[in-house]
């Protein structure tokens, strides 16, 4: 599943797309894509859909994201996670180290995504840019809200 932010990234939607698309759908038999069209749907999206996918992309910035991983952490069976860096700042794909051009980012993601397809089954958040468990993820929340001055 590809989520993704029409209004991230000051109207480069078109090129993010380009840039990805062609890179990941050739390794993904089924290929469910969902734009989000108002605050609170990428979280939904993943409530909804995360349990019966194998990974989740997401291509926005940091409140996208945020809301993928409040959507994705309470369910029982976690897909792997892939962030396209499609927003302003992207601080929290900066933080963790993902390449800031899309299409590098989605050729990181698939390179790894294929060696874990290989490697084990599919259980944790995070496994494509290391083991991350939900405190870690909450410590990089936080830092990335106290850069930005908005610690909630």
């Amino acid at each position: 599943m590809l989520i993704y932010n029409e209004n991230a990234g000051n109207g480069k939607l078109e090129r993010n797309l380009e840039g990805c698309l062609p890179v990941i759908a050739p390794h993904i038999d089924e290929f469910l894509i969902l734009q989000t069209k108002e605050k609170g749907d990428a979280c939904r999206f993943c409530l909804e859909f995360g349990e019966d996918m194998d990974v989740v992309f997401v291509l926005g910035g940091d409140g996208t994201v945020h809301e993928c991983i409040n959507g994705l952490s309470p369910l029982r069976r976690r897909p792997l996670f892939g962030i396209l860096p499609g927003g302003t700042c992207n601080d929290f794909s900066r933080t963790l180290k993902i390449p800031q051009n899309v299409r590098q980012a989605a050729e990181a993601l698939m390179a790894r995504f294929v060696q874990l397809i290989l490697d084990r089954p599919i259980t944790t958040i995070f496994p494509i840019f290391g083991e991350w468990g939900l405190f870690q993820m909450h410590q990089a929340i936080l830092m990335s809200r106290k850069k930005a001055g908005s610690e909630r």
